[in-house]
């Protein structure tokens, strides 16, 4: 090896680099905070996922051995332990750094979506933060109005079958409340009210009945109100629903 020709060779490297690390379209080496250049699988994939695109993985992935990224797969390992969730699957991953990790896990086909935190432990065991994973409850609006006759029927905007919970927003004289029921054909609606100037009580009843031909729709099946003073006797005051939310 020729030593003598070392400062020039170094040169000639170094004017090579400036060329590759160029603006414009002369770029050969990939893009990075200072410089323009190429984009690198690795980059494109992190824009794409940025865009909102999702990078398709083998069935049966883990999803606590993922990197950070936007993911879609069936039949994930170490995710939501569900019976529904051997379909698709969106999973999100964002991380700090091993020790501090965020993971959603959305099924696909029910939309219903999860969330796990991983903060402070590489052993996924957390001080604070629950260990398991946590159901994000959403509720959707069905209907908004103002009812209170018995015989009166509901038009909704969706299927009630697809949610696993009824959300009613109820009023009576002096009170308005949220009351959420289990989604069955007929669901009863239970209130309670303290009289404010004397002592005694109010009760009120409300059942709904799904329609059987149409699950976009819901009967006032009954309406029925009750005070107790000295002795229990039929009230004047019915109660009135104003909300249908649908919860899942």
């Amino acid at each position: 090896m020729n030593y003598q020709n070392l400062p020039a060779a170094s040169r000639l490297a170094a004017i090579w680099l400036a060329a590759h690390q160029a603006s414009g379209d002369g770029a050969h080496l990939p893009a990075d905070e200072e410089h323009n250049g190429f984009l690198t699988v690795e980059q494109l994939r992190m824009i794409k996922e940025g865009l909102g695109e999702r990078l398709a993985i083998p069935d049966g992935s883990d999803m606590l051995a993922l990197k950070p990224g936007r993911y879609v797969t069936s039949n994930v390992k170490n995710g939501v332990d569900r019976d529904d969730t051997s379909g698709i699957a969106y999973i999100d991953v964002d991380s700090l750094d091993d020790k501090h990790i965020q993971y959603n896990h959305t099924i696909a086909y029910n939309g219903k979506s999860f969330h796990k935190i991983i903060h402070g432990y590489g052993d996924g065991k957390n001080v604070s933060a629950p260990n398991g994973w946590g159901e994000d409850w959403r509720f959707y609006p069905l209907w908004k109005g103002g009812i209170n006759k018995a015989g009166t029927t509901i038009q909704l905007t969706d299927n009630i079958d697809k949610f696993e919970f009824l959300s009613f927003v109820i009023a009576t004289s002096s009170n308005t409340m949220l009351v959420t029921v289990k989604r069955r054909d007929e669901m009863v609606v239970d209130l309670t009210n303290l009289v404010n100037n004397q002592i005694g009580m109010s009760f009120y009843e409300c059942v709904l009945q799904k329609d059987p031909k149409d699950n976009t729709k819901l009967l006032l099946k009954s309406n029925i109100s009750y005070a107790l003073f000295d002795k229990l006797i039929n009230n004047t005051d019915f109660a009135e629903i104003w909300q249908v939310w649908g919860v899942m």
